[in-house]
């Protein structure tokens, strides 16, 4: 697991930026999970990487019904 100060450092990045980019679940590294009274914040070490390096996004653009064009 990662802390959200470390995903934040390792992207340059705020860790409020971190915290409502999970919330808003446009940063998919991680998940926030309301607790009594806060927000958990449940960053994976590898789910993290795979994303940093890329290698989840899809390779392929569909366009239509045209024919797929590699990216």
């Amino acid at each position: 697991m990662m802390t959200v100060k470390e995903a934040a450092k390792r992207l340059a990045v705020h860790e409020q930026t971190i915290r409502a980019g999970i919330i808003s679940e446009k940063l998919p590294i991680g998940n926030a999970v309301m607790g009594k009274n806060r927000y958990v914040f449940i960053i994976p070490r590898k789910r993290f990487e795979t994303w940093e390096s890329g290698e989840d996004l899809k390779p392929i653009i569909m366009l239509g019904n045209q024919q797929e064009i590699p990216v």
